[in-house]
């Protein structure tokens, strides 16, 4: 019964199954305690319990069991100490104890189990010390006991199990010496120490220990020298000494152990050098010598290391120089040479780590300049090299550091400016370049906004703490002398230029008119006029009065080509004039005067006029309408100016820009594209009404230029495939113009929200949300918004949180909450220095908490939760000291608590809970005295709980449940008298309850439950008169409970169930008026029930079940007319049913089982109208059920069984139309079953055995289309069984055995195909066995026998085991049945007969076959000249089609090399049919499917050619397919026979899985990829598996992977062109099935990925497939999640495996579009894989 979800205790009755060898139930819900029952089970030998939710004790009767090998009840939550009496268990092969909560010593007697190859208690409470018996234990492999709470000294008796390969017990508290005698463990390959209190030296005798590859000793108090003899490990991968106190000089033996990949010695006192024989250490990944003594130079030799990757030689007293070989290290990720005496240059080989994302070589004597190579290392996220001598400049090439995120240089002597190539890095880094020579401007970048840049005192810029540079310092000197001298000087010749002017222009006027009125003559003399409407040279004249010749006074705006000025030629004649730059006029003036003219044609309402162009040897210029308001980006820039601009006034702009635009583009001919569309050229008259401005100026001015192909426009309105394809069109300007809309509506440029646009929803964008907040909302029921405050909650955003919001420094808060946000927390929000309340709860951001939080000194809230953030609590939120409120709950936050949060001493409410966070809860949250709210619970959290929150004298909630804290509860937490609500349950915390909790009297809720609380509760309890709550359930308690309970009149609920209390219910519990809920079940209670607790009239739930109550049950209890639930079952209570239950009518559960009750069913109960559960078996009931029963039309379950009732199964009881389950079995009912009960058609489980009934079975059987269990059993059931049997499609158990049932067996039974059990035994059933049986599934448990059955027993599987013996008239070839005649042979024949059959048959034989063959020719004859297509089989009936055989002679060959299929030859059977190993020749083996007969009716025609298609598809990872025989007989599929059969058995088999290395492992996964991609994007029509599974991957001898039944599904369906019935393997169909039902490519990669993880696993992955969503990226990994079978992969091919795991997510995804395809997963895994 393992792998399912069952749920509920273990029965006790199970102890009945005496004969009984294994038991496994492992991979359930299960719950409860282990029945002391399964002592009894004397012939078991193996018990798997494991991976459940049991509790209790490990029942002592276990100790019976003699012939028990294997103990699985790891992963429980059982607690109590272990039985010494398992010690009895001689045979005992395995113990797996791990990962529950038991405690108290090991026992002495585990040394007795001599055959004991593994011991697993580790993650217990285990105490004590180890014992030295376990040193008996000589057969020992594997001894695993870490992380408990173990002490004293390690037994030198350990030192004799010298079979011993794995020893860990890290993680106690162990002291003592480490005991020499381990070195006699020869065979021992782990050994873990570490994480104890070990001291004294490191014997040196571990050096003999050849086998070892795990050592470890780390975080002890060792002390003395690193033993040389450990340079004789040569096997070693892992060797771990660090955080202890050794002395002396690293070994130079150690370099010799050329496996060692990691090396920590780190927090030591070690002294000397480096040895330079590291270097022969050339598999070494990871090595740590931080924080020693070391001295000299680091070795040239440490360059041979060239697998390195990580390298950490901080904190020493190193020096030299950096060795240049160490630039042969090119895989280095992580270098650090920090605080050391480190000096001369960087060297310049540091180009080559190309893979390093962090360096560090801070607080050496680093000298010279940066090198340039710096940007080479590209993967860079921290760079320190600050407090060195570096000089020179800062080489730009930090321009390539594009993850960085940290940048230290300070406190070093670099000079020149800060490179204008950190403008080029991203956002968010933290720089410092303080203590330096800097000298300049520093960069306009944000990254400067917060970076340390001070004591450079030569340097400049806009920023605080800086002076300016020169060029921002306004001249401020010029004196009124000056401006009197210059308008003396230049007044006068301005007037003699404008009057010579003038006359010239006067002069060329005139001739002009004289010559030709066609060809103005100044297209000779190169002075151009084009005025609409104007006498031009008049025009430009006014225009220079007008504007005092382009005074400043008159500058209105200024722009890329030239300068606007505001001309009024005569009074309300006012235009605006741009002067053109001077770069501007040097143009083709022909072209460019007849371009001005067909742009003085334009006429639009929304479009500025260009009145026309004026150009002269001094000035040139456009003339255009002048507006008033100017433009749109001045006023939506001032504040003022933009609470003119109301809503309708904004819409009426976007609107008349779009018009204007539509007209350019679709009404001009040529179309004119504008290609500046901001709003700085939207211009609005005094009505504000939008016009277009500079629409032709960027054409004019480059006529040429016909494709408008360079760039033009202003950034942040530029289209983006202008970047790319150079070409302005139509469309660039319509992306413009959102961007002015989206501009205009929110009154800023929406920046990055215009790149997030593609994942925001439809709703998103409204005034709401991105509106204006300087002007009131369009809806009046929204108030005012300041810039001070963004709310954009309760809405459906999508997409990450812009980082540009960093830039809103004013802002005091910022609510995005209740969305659906995704992505990290920018880090720019740390820059909101102003900010006191940021929530971001009720979205999906991922990622970690940014440190730069930390820096929001005035937040007062700080609301996280609800996300999917991950990572640590940074310390840094320690420095919010305004915080009041915290809660980053319901996330996926991981390692300790920090303990800075103890500075936060304003903090009201702390919220922690639903996370992933462990460690010890800090002592310092004790120092938060404003607390009221403490929430850490739904955690892993271990260790004491802190006496210190004992300080927290405000607090009223505190709930730490849900964790893995142990110890005792604090009695200091009985000061807390603001306390209301107290929850530490679901923890592992021990002794007793503290008496001081009595102080808490404000005290509303106590939760204790599910703990390892033993002792009394205390009476003290009874002081809280405030509590509502009390929760003291699944403890150890003993005692009484306590009358002084009964003060707790405010009580509400009370349970205690599940505990070891005793002696009687306080009859003082009467006094609870208010309690609703009372459980006291599970315990040891005795006496009677007391009447007064007739008086809790608010009572609902009544559960005094499971406890050791005697005498009467108090008939008061009818009075409490609230009761729902009531239980009194698994007692010892006698007497009658009172008759008053019949006035509970609200009762919905009423549970009397398992006592002495005896007396009728009282009638009254039939008034119980709400009831839906009824239990009072296992009684001593006597009477007839009553009819009144009928009226119980919602009750559902109904269990009378095993009393002594009697008469006839009531008629009545066909009303109740909700019954799901009916057990009346081992009572004396007679009569028959009644029709009426058909009327029951929901039932689902019907147990009438054990009775006398009589008469037939009632044909309405049928109604029961839901039942799964029907047993009629031990009745006097007669006549025929009826065929409507079949129609009980959903039964799994039937039993009607020992009756007296009679003639055939109805052939219908074959619709039962989800039976598992059937028995008709001892029967007195007639004829012969139906073939109907052949249909069946295989497996079923079948029990025919004691009857009077004959004829020949069906060939199926599932007769090989059945149950037939006493029919004697069966016959068949199974064991124990004799032959059928058909079967015997002939052995009397003599020759003379021999000769006549010949005589006779060979002419006749002769003759036929001559009339067969002349028939063939001329057919043939015919066929080739008609049609050869048409083929003589299909028009007969029986078709053949095999590759490269003659079909009708292989069809022979098949039935005789499987001995006309039988048995013997079987190696599987699959939904569609049995499959045989055929051997039709030496070294011919093929595989050939036998369909089954529900699988032969096909279309055949259609089918036959679905087959030929099929066995033309050839590929290295593909079963061949060689064909298919159609016969009356028999109809199969051959394929090509694989030597190692499915890839599911061989990772079923411990033995054979061993064979699957992990190369091997990798190129299945490989190949099952390829041979998808193949069937999916290389056949067409596009084949679909649609049953990827272990059991569907076939392996040759090679181990390569073959798929097979590639195409059963759609042969047998060809109808069925979208595939839409249900097909494939439970756990590995694709999720979208369940509501699609239409099977595409992205199932089988669905499926592939289950395949893919469970080749690595060794396992189906189970509920590891649905968690992959919410689990690190950082967890598919190899040493979490592989086959622990077989050894670690190597270096080598871990990197591949590694590649398979990250892929699963991807397959898994439970959206099929964003799946990859089998193409791409082949293409990845064999690129990567190579």
């Amino acid at each position: 019964m393992h792998i399912n979800q069952l749920s509920g205790p273990i029965p006790v009755e199970l102890g009945n199954l005496k004969s009984l060898t294994d038991l496994a139930v492992f991979k359930n819900q299960l719950n409860g305690s282990i029945p002391s029952s399964l002592g009894n089970l004397t012939s078991l030998n193996a018990l798997y319990m494991h991976t459940n939710q049991l509790s209790g004790p490990i029942p002592v009767e276990l100790g019976n069991l003699k012939s028990l090998t294997d103990l699985d009840v790891f992963e429980n939550q059982l607690n109590g100490s272990i039985p010494s009496s398992l010690g009895n268990l001689t045979s005992l092969n395995a113990i797996y104890m791990h990962i529950n909560q038991l405690s108290g010593p090991i026992p002495v007697e585990l040394g007795n189990l001599k055959s004991l190859t593994n011991l697993a208690v580790f993650e217990n409470q285990l105490n004590g010390s180890i014992p030295s018996s376990l040193g008996n234990l000589t057969s020992l492999n594997v001894l695993y006991m870490r992380t408990n709470q173990l002490s004293g000294p390690i037994p030198v008796e350990l030192g004799n199990l010298k079979s011993l390969n794995k020893l860990d017990v890290s993680e106690n508290q162990l002291s003592g010496s480490i005991p020499s005698s381990i070195a006699n463990l020869n065979n021992i390959q782990w050994l873990f120490l570490g994480g104890n209190k070990l001291s004294g030296p490191i014997p040196s005798e571990l050096g003999k220990l050849k086998s070892l590859t795990h050592l470890s000793v780390s975080r002890n108090l060792l002390n003395g020298f690193i033993p040389s003899s450990f340079g004789d490990l040569t096997s070693l991968n892992f060797l771990y000494i660090h955080h202890n106190e050794l002395v002396g000089r690293i070994p130079n033996e150690l370099g010799k152990l050329k496996s060692l990949t990691d090396f920590k010695v780190n927090n030591n006192k070690i002294s000397g050098s480096i040895p330079p024989e590291f270097g022969n250490l050339t598999q070494l990944q990871r090595l740590d010598l931080s924080s020693n003594h070391l001295l000299d130079e680091i070795p040239k030799e440490f360059g041979k290391m060239k697998n390195m990757l990580e390298v950490y030689l901080a904190g020493n007293h190193l020096s030299s120089v950096i060795p240049l070989e160490l630039g042969y290290c090119e895989l280095l990720e992580v270098l650090d040479l920090s605080k050391n005496r480190l000096n001369g240059s960087i060297p310049t080989s540091i180009g080559q780590w190309e893979q390093i994302h962090y360096l560090n070589l801070s607080n050496n004597k680093l000298s010279e300049k940066i090198p340039s190579e710096i940007g080479k290392l590209v993967h860079l996220t921290h760079l320190d090299l600050s407090q060195n001598f570096l000089t020179k400049d800062i080489p730009a090439e930090v321009q390539s550091l594009q993850s960085l995120q940290k940048l230290d240089f300070s406190h070093n002597r670099l000079s020149g400016s800060i490179p204008d190539a950190f403008v080029n890095l991203p956002r968010g880094i933290d720089i410092n370049l303080s203590f330096n020579k800097l000298s300049g401007p520093v960069p306009l970048s944000a990254n400067f906004v917060n970076a340390s840049i001070e004591n450079n005192p030569d340097l400049c810029g806009n920023i605080t703490g800086l002076k300016l540079c020169p060029s921002q310092i306004m001249k401020k000197k010029n004196d009124p002398f000056d401006h009197k001298l210059i308008l003396v000087i230049t007044l006068p010749l301005i007037g003699v230029v404008l009057l010579g002017v003038f006359m010239y222009c006067l002069i060329s006027y005139q001739q002009q008119k004289k010559k030709s009125p066609q060809k103005p003559s100044d297209e000779e003399s190169g002075d151009y006029f084009s005025i609409t409407n104007f006498d031009g040279k008049v025009v430009y004249v006014e225009i220079l009065k007008a504007t005092n010749d382009f005074d400043e006074a008159y500058c209105i705006g200024t722009g890329g080509y030239g300068t606007v000025y505001k001309a009024e030629l005569q009074p309300n004649n006012v235009v605006a004039v741009k002067k053109l730059h001077s770069s501007s006029e040097n143009v083709d003036h022909n072209g460019f005067l007849n371009e001005v003219r067909a742009l003085t044609n334009i006429r639009h309402r929304n479009i500025v006029k260009l009145y026309g162009y004026c150009s002269h040897v001094c000035h040139s210029f456009l003339i255009y309408e002048y507006l008033e308001k100017g433009s749109l980006g001045s006023i939506l820039r001032s504040d003022v100016l933009a609470k003119e601009l109301d809503w309708l006034k904004r819409v009426n702009i976007v609107k008349g820009v779009a018009n204007g635009l539509a007209y350019m583009h679709h009404d001009c001919s040529p179309p004119i594209i504008h290609r500046d569309i901001s709003i700085a050229n939207i211009l609005l008259d005094s009505d504000c009404e939008a016009h277009i401005s500079d629409f032709g100026t960027s054409k004019l001015l480059k006529l040429d230029s016909s494709n408008w192909t360079a760039i033009a426009g202003t950034y942040g309105y530029i289209a983006p495939e202008l970047a790319y394809t150079m070409v302005a069109t139509e469309k660039c300007d319509v992306y413009s113009f959102g961007v002015v809309a989206v501009e205009v509506v929110m009154g800023k440029h929406p920046g990055d929200l215009i790149t997030s646009f593609p994942t925001l929803s439809d709703d998103y964008l409204v005034p709401a949300n991105v509106g204006d907040s300087r002007i009131p909302p369009p809806s009046s029921q929204v108030e005012k918004q300041s810039l001070t405050g963004l709310s954009l909650f309760n809405n459906q955003l999508i997409g990450s949180i812009p980082s540009s919001l960093g830039n809103l420094t004013s802002l005091n808060a910022l609510y995005l909450y209740q969305n659906h946000l995704s992505g990290p927390i920018p880090f720019e929000l740390g820059n909101l220095k102003s900010l006191t309340g940021l929530s971001l709860f009720n979205n999906q951001l991922i990622g970690s908490i940014p440190a730069s939080l930390g820096n929001l000194t005035s937040l007062n809230v700080l609301y996280l939760y609800k996300n999917q953030l991950s990572g640590l609590i940074p310390i840094e939120l320690g420095n919010l000291k305004s915080l009041s409120h915290l809660d980053m709950s319901e996330n996926q936050l991981n390692g300790s608590i920090p303990s800075s949060l103890g500075d936060l001493t304003s903090l009201n409410k702390l919220h922690l809970f639903q996370n992933q966070l462990s460690g010890p809860i800090p002592t310092e949250l004790g120092n938060l005295k404003s607390p009221t709210d403490l929430a850490v619970y739904k955690n892993q959290l271990r260790g004491y709980i802190p006496s210190s929150l004992a300080n927290l004298s405000n607090v009223q909630w505190l709930t730490l449940n849900n964790n893995k804290l142990y110890g005792p509860i604090p009695s200091e937490l009985g000061k807390l008298n603001s306390l209301t609500h107290l929850s530490v349950s679901r923890n592992q915390l021990s002794g007793s309850i503290p008496s001081s909790l009595g102080n808490l009297t404000s005290l509303n809720v106590l939760y204790l439950y599910q703990n390892q609380l033993s002792g009394l509760i205390p009476i003290e309890l009874g002081n809280l008169k405030s509590l509502t709550l009390l929760d003291v359930s699944e403890n150890k308690l003993n005692g009484s409970i306590p009358s002084s309970l009964g003060d707790l009149t405010s009580l509400k609920k009370l349970y205690s169930l599940q505990n070891q209390l005793s002696g009687p219910i306080p009859i003082e519990l009467g006094n609870l008026k208010s309690l609703t809920d009372l459980d006291v079940s599970d315990n040891k209670l005795s006496g009677s029930i007391p009447s007064s607790l007739a008086n809790l009239s608010n009572i609902q739930w009544l559960t005094l079940g499971g406890n050791k109550l005697s005498g009467p049950i108090p008939s008061e209890i009818g009075k409490l007319k609230s009761l729902t639930h009531l239980s009194v079952s698994r007692n010892q209570l006698s007497d009658l049913i009172p008759s008053s239950f019949g006035d509970l009518t609200s009762l919905n559960f009423l549970y009397m089982h398992n006592n002495e009750l005896a007396g009728p069913i009282p009638s009254d109960l039939g008034k119980l109208k709400s009831l839906t559960d009824f239990k009072v078996n296992n009684n001593k009931i006597s009477g007839s059920i009553p009819p009144e029963f009928g009226n119980l039309t919602q009750l559902q379950r109904l269990n009378l069984s095993s009393n002594h009732l009697v008469g006839e199964i009531p008629k009545e009881i066909g009303k109740m139309k909700s019954m799901l389950e009916l057990y009346l079995a081992g009572n004396q009912l007679s009569g028959v079953i009644p029709l009426e009960l058909g009327f029951c058609e929901l039932l689902e489980v019907l147990d009438l055995s054990k009775n006398k009934l009589n008469g037939p079975i009632p044909k309405i059987i049928d109604q029961w289309a839901q039942i799964h269990n029907l047993n009629l059993s031990n009745n006097k059931l007669s006549e025929k069984i009826p065929s409507e049997i079949g129609k009980l499609v959903h039964l799994t158990e039937l039993d009607l055995s020992h009756n007296f049932l009679m003639k055939e067996i109805p052939s219908e039974v074959q619709h039962l195909q989800s039976l598992q059990k059937l028995d008709l035994s001892h029967n007195k059933l007639s004829g012969s066995i139906p073939d109907a049986f052949t249909s069946l599934p295989g497996g079923i448990d079948i029990n025919l026998s004691f009857n009077k059955l004959s004829s020949p027993i069906p060939r199926c599987a599932n007769f090989v085991n059945a149950s037939i013996e006493s029919n004697s008239d069966l016959c068949g070839n199974v064991t124990g049945v004799k032959l059928c005649p058909s079967q015997i042979m002939k052995k009397n024949n003599d020759l003379f007969h021999h000769k006549l059959v010949l005589v006779i048959t060979l002419p006749l034989i002769g003759t036929v076959l001559l009339g067969v063959f002349t028939y063939y020719l001329i057919a043939y004859q015919q066929k080739k000249k008609k049609s050869p297509k048409k083929q003589l089989d299909e028009q007969s009936g029986d078709y053949f089609s095999i590759t490269s055989f003659d079909g009708k002679v292989v069809f022979a060959e098949i039935l005789k090399a499987t001995n006309d299929f039988d048995e013997s030859y079987c190696i599987g059977t699959g939904g569609y049919g049995t499959v045989y190993k055929a051997e039709l020749q030496p070294n011919n083996v093929v595989a050939v499917k036998k369909l089954h007969s529900g699988s032969e009716n096909v279309d055949h025609n259609g089918f036959l050619n679905e087959v030929r298609a099929l066995t033309n598809i050839r590929h290295r990872n593909i079963v061949k397919l060689y064909g298919y025989c159609s016969h009356v007989h028999h109809s199969f599929l051959i394929y090509e026979y694989l030597e190692k059969g499915s890839l599911g058995s061989i990772l079923r088999s411990d033995v054979l899985a061993k064979e699957l290395d992990w190369l091997k492992r990798v190129n299945i996964v490989k190949g099952v990829a390829n041979g998808l991609a193949y069937m999916h994007h290389d056949c067409s029509p596009p084949i679909i598996h649609r049953d990827i599974s272990i059991a569907n991957i076939l392996l040759d001898s090679d181990y390569e992977a073959h798929i097979s039944d590639f195409g059963t599904s759609k042969l047998l369906k060809l109808d069925s062109s979208n595939w839409t019935a249900i097909a494939g393997t439970y756990g590995y169909i694709a999720p979208e099935l369940a509501y699609t039902i239409v099977a595409n490519e992205k199932c089988d990669v669905y499926s592939f990925g289950v395949v893919a993880l469970e080749v690595i696993m060794g396992k189906h992955p189970e509920d590891l497939v649905t968690s992959l969503p919410t689990l690190s990226s950082d967890y598919l990994v190899p040493e979490n999640v592989e086959d622990s079978r077989i050894p670690p992969p190597s270096s080598q091919v871990e990197k591949q495996v590694r590649l398979v795991l990250s892929l699963a997510r991807a397959y898994l995804n439970s959206n099929p579009l964003e799946r990859p395809t089998m193409q791409q997963v082949s293409n990845l895994l064999m690129k990567d894989l190579l």
